[in-house]
């Protein structure tokens, strides 16, 4: 990166722009890609994402990138799952033909050619988000000027996911309110009721059936039925 103000403006204006990513997985991407032209050392990257309780490979710049994402996720062990449950500094190998530190993991990944990773979890103040993995064939391709530039990107990165997840949620609340407020006024008209119990009765329904309300309201909107009967497969 550019050292100085320049440096500094560039970097900003760089973390402004992910917010202009229309969706999480057009970030993601945008995240990486950036990432092996921003920090020094790195050849290809890949972002895991935490996505209820569970870890998810989301983005990857190449097979290879994959190929390692599965290998931690398959053999429970590796720098970006220990990124992911980590809060605070970032995981560096520089040889993983010698790293005790997860045997299988880097046995493989070696074998497969790649020998460096430096790995940083994404993370704000309220929630853990993954982390940010980069990757290069050679030994010891990240040094502490890799680490000082990819620390702030992974945090940037950080906050532009947490603030597309707020919105995916604001948008999904709102969409729900407005096909739940459908169903509810269909059933006052059809049958004559107040809007509290039009909404106890697709209570009822979501309830007795284990579906989310807004899907037998959306039901009720499409179809004009009531009833929730379980799709065939």
């Amino acid at each position: 990166m550019i050292a100085g103000d320049t440096g500094a403006r560039l970097f900003a204006d760089w973390s402004r722009s992910l917010h202009t990513e229309k969706t999480e997985q057009e970030l993601l991407e945008r995240i990486i890609l950036d990432a092996t032209k921003m920090v020094p050392g790195a050849e290809m990257a890949g972002v895991s994402v935490t996505e209820r309780r569970k870890i998810r490979n989301a983005a990857w710049t190449s097979d290879l990138v994959c190929r390692m994402d599965t290998l931690q996720s398959d053999g429970q062990e590796g720098p970006s799952l220990e990124a992911t449950t980590m809060d605070g500094d970032a995981v560096r190998a520089d040889d993983l033909s010698r790293e005790p530190r997860w045997p299988s993991f880097s046995t493989r990944a070696a074998k497969l050619g790649v020998l460096s990773v430096l790995s940083l979890p994404l993370h704000t103040d309220e929630e853990q988000l993954g982390s940010l993995s980069l990757y290069a064939c050679g030994p010891a391709a990240f040094d502490l000027d890799s680490e000082s530039t990819a620390a702030p990107l992974a945090a940037h990165a950080a906050l532009a996911l947490s603030s597309r997840r707020v919105e995916a949620n604001l948008r999904e609340a709102l969409e729900s309110r407005d096909v739940i407020g459908q169903g509810v006024g269909i059933l006052v008209e059809r049958h004559k009721i107040a809007p509290d119990a039009a909404f106890e009765m697709l209570v009822s329904v979501s309830q007795h059936n284990n579906v989310k309300l807004r899907f037998v309201a959306a039901h009720l909107a499409d179809t004009g039925e009531l009833s929730w009967s379980t799709p065939q497969k």
